[in-house]
């Protein structure tokens, strides 16, 4: 009797090993087939961040230091700096990240225009800017500029 109970234990051993070999093995087969769908829909979805970047990149920004200023109709007039001015400027320019990096400060143009000034003086000018298609001004590292304008006299 006690050799038949060994027995029996021992084949209810058996096929609960079995079965968990049995269920191991489903487990493993479901793995492999769910394994290429989803390597398929990770390419897919990096081929698509791909797609959307390059027509649709999102915007960057970059600083060029010390951009200077051109003076605009001064004919014969003398502009200078006041004291604590200087005629450059920060410029922080924003563009699309693929773009961004091919500016050049020298493309920048900033300018004041000394149009309509009739006397010597000190005057605080609008800092006016041109940028290439593509580019615009996020900010100035200050919006005007205090100058010292020197006219000949009408005597000379």
């Amino acid at each position: 009797m006690a050799n038949e109970e060994l027995e029996v234990k021992e084949g209810v051993v058996s096929d609960a090993t079995g079965d968990l070999d049995a269920v191991k093995d489903e487990k493993k087969s479901r793995r492999l087939k769910l394994f290429w769908p989803r390597i398929i829909t990770l390419v897919l979805a990096v081929i698509i961040w791909v797609f959307v970047m390059e027509i649709n990149p999102p915007d960057a920004y970059k600083t060029y230091e010390d951009v200077p200023i051109k003076i605009m109709n001064f004919a014969d007039a003398v502009v200078t700096p006041a004291e604590g001015s200087e005629l450059t400027v920060d410029v922080t320019v924003i563009a699309k990240k693929n773009r961004i990096n091919a500016l050049e400060s020298q493309q920048i143009t900033l300018v004041i225009d000394t149009f309509g000034i009739e006397e010597s003086g000190t005057y605080q000018l609008e800092i006016l800017y041109v940028l290439p298609s593509g580019y615009r001004v996020h900010s100035l590292s200050q919006e005007t500029i205090t100058v010292n304008v020197e006219l000949p006299s009408e005597d000379q």
